[in-house]
């Protein structure tokens, strides 16, 4: 694993503890130790962004604060979201119900996405999603498609960022002061394209396509990919989430699979990858000139025992 350090030094750095970020779980981590309040506490950043290269994924993250306030943030990708990334907090005061976020202290709140609490060992955090409005990575989002932005205004969008501030319904409210995002997330964009790069992909020629991948009939075999489960799993009473990526082959078929978040067993996340290379059809993206073209998938399977 490779790790990228963006930025200047802070003023007051703190070491950092990579193994309590869980590294295997592959996603964000803050902390936040704070009281509702009218005004937001806010947590200057006490490290350099680090952008770590793993295997499936792409993890930037940054500690906050100091003492007993010191928390990391951690932006993840590839996801199936919207946004691009994945966003959690460690450990987190802040309650999942009713959980907003901003990307300015004026701005106005938003609700987060699917929020899930994670464990770690030294406490417990938060996993949801928290969008810009585009998707960072801009490799699965439609060009065609209403509220698009194209690269110069996705680059104005995150150069505008003061810092996530969070607030729950108890009314707590801290703020992670990240300052611009545009650098840090250019160092994310790019741990993406080595990494679909490796997989045999022209991020270039993907972020300039005309259409995305799409799925094909998809009513002739949802049953197929949402009703089955693996019976090592059932047998060992495993669940939990399973977030992949599929190479879409000029054809439509799946060319390869990799997991990028597994929430919840080794064969769980094997078993999502060969059922969804054996079922899934699709339409391929399409180049700037309408050609068919080698593409990405992404997607989040929900396995729940009953």
């Amino acid at each position: 694993m490779k790790k990228l350090f963006i930025g200047a030094s802070p003023k007051q750095p703190n070491s950092m503890r990579t193994k309590a970020l869980a590294t295997a779980l592959g996603m964000v981590a803050t902390g936040i130790a704070s009281a509702a309040s009218a005004e937001p506490v806010k947590l200057e950043q006490s490290s350099k962004w680090v952008m770590d290269y793993a295997d499936s994924s792409c993890r930037l993250w940054a500690t906050f604060g100091e003492g007993e306030e010191k928390s990391t943030l951690e932006f993840a990708a590839p996801s199936p979201n919207k946004a691009g990334f994945d966003v959690l907090v460690y450990p987190s005061d802040p309650d999942s119900k009713g959980l907003k976020f901003r990307w300015s202290e004026a701005a106005s709140a938003q609700e987060v996405g699917k929020v899930i609490p994670i464990a770690f060992e030294t406490g417990t955090g938060l996993m949801f999603e928290a969008g810009l409005g585009h998707n960072v990575a801009g490799l699965t989002d439609n060009p065609s498609a209403e509220g698009y932005r194209n690269e110069a205004e996705r680059m104005t969008t995150e150069a505008s960022v003061e810092g996530l501030f969070l607030t729950d319904e108890t009314g707590a409210d801290i703020a992670y002061m990240t300052g611009s995002l545009k650098a840090p997330f250019n160092a994310l964009r790019s741990c993406l394209d080595n990494l679909i790069t490796e997989m045999g992909v022209d991020p270039v020629t993907l972020r300039n396509r005309s259409r995305p991948v799409a799925t094909l009939d998809l009513d002739k075999w949802r049953s197929d990919v949402l009703n089955e489960y693996d019976t090592t799993a059932l047998r060992n009473d495993e669940q939990g989430d399973v977030t992949f990526m599929l190479i879409i082959d000029e054809k439509g078929k799946p060319a390869d699979c990799r997991v990028t978040r597994n929430l919840a067993s080794k064969s769980l996340a094997d078993f999502t990858c060969r059922k969804w290379r054996r079922y899934g059809k699709f339409t391929p993206a399409l180049d700037a000139d309408g050609n068919p073209i080698t593409g990405v998938y992404f997607q989040t399977m929900f396995y729940r025992l009953p």
